[in-house]
């Protein structure tokens, strides 16, 4: 059995922020999915917000070393209030919020432009390795590469995922197209040991980094 990365084992957690003591979760397996759901359409609704109000706050977080204590401290200060509105308490991991960002800036930034990655060389972290630990490193940079590694093979399928809205039919569906794709890069006991969430993360990450390589090339090829 393949071991779990380090990094993916962090970021597999139940949910992205935890539900307040009213909201207790009930024993019903299909209560306990749909509570799950619903933390995750939150999350995944809260980055929205902080991408469309703190586009360049957000930016900045993804450009910031994972794990670092900068990169903890530019999450901590996305909590802006009008996104928090209707919100349960929340307990966020920086990890996880920062996977949603990557969603919402490739739609934002990316989603038109051509998927063709045939020319775009291998992506990587440019960052010092003196600002987090290198087996740390070694681990996010593994997580990378996989999502590199599904993007490049199934480009179209990955994008139609990225589109999709989180916990729908819609989401079911373009997992199941680009499944084959990531059972071999990833590892199908692997993926079955990853929430949804951790996954789209993954993808977006590397297809955000892919798409501004792609436009970097095309504006270089234009002068």
């Amino acid at each position: 059995m393949r071991a779990m990365l380090p990094f993916m084992a962090a970021l597999a957690i139940p949910a992205p922020f935890a539900l307040s003591p009213a909201a207790a979760v009930p024993n019903d397996i299909a209560a306990r999915r749909e509570a799950r759901d619903v933390t995750t359409r939150r999350m995944h609704e809260f980055t929205r917000c902080i991408v469309e109000r703190q586009y360049e706050a957000a930016k900045r977080l993804i450009e910031t070393e994972p794990q670092s204590r900068t990169h903890n401290a530019r999450a901590n200060n996305l909590m802006w209030p009008a996104c928090l509105e209707g919100a349960v308490r929340m307990r966020f991991q920086p990890h996880i919020l920062r996977a949603g960002l990557y969603e919402w800036l490739y739609r934002r930034d990316f989603a038109d432009q051509d998927v063709s990655l045939d020319r775009v060389p291998a992506i990587g972290y440019p960052w010092s390795p003196s600002s987090i630990s290198a087996a740390a490193r070694e681990s996010i940079g593994s997580v990378l590469a996989r999502g590199e590694c599904v993007v490049r093979g199934a480009p179209a399928a990955a994008r139609a995922l990225m589109l999709t809205d989180v916990t729908g039919e819609a989401e079911q569906q373009a997992f199941e197209a680009l499944r084959p794709q990531l059972v071999a890069c990833v590892g199908e006991q692997e993926i079955d040991a990853q929430s949804r969430p951790v996954l789209r993360g993954m993808i977006a990450e590397a297809f955000y980094h892919l798409s501004l390589a792609t436009r970097h090339r095309s504006l270089e090829a234009a002068e």
